[in-house]
């Protein structure tokens, strides 16, 4: 099987995020961290991926990388 380049993709980011200055991190932190325990940012996350299910199967691993960048993994 075929590694999804879009997973792959937000991992790398992931890890960048973790190799930045801490004033960026920082930032990111707490704007994300607004945003993953938004519900209203919650329910429209899958509106903006395609409607495929392949597309909103991703759905939850990107709501787990912004998590994890958000320091609330």
């Amino acid at each position: 099987m075929t590694p999804d380049p879009n997973i792959a993709m937000l991992e790398r980011i992931v890890e960048e995020v973790a190799a930045s200055s801490a004033t960026l991190r920082s930032y990111l932190n707490t704007e994300l961290g607004r945003l993953v325990i938004d519900e209203r940012f919650l329910s429209a996350l899958p509106g903006h991926l395609p409607p495929d299910s392949g597309s909103q199967a991703r759905v939850s691993i990107l709501l787990r990388r912004l998590r994890s960048i958000a320091g609330r993994a």
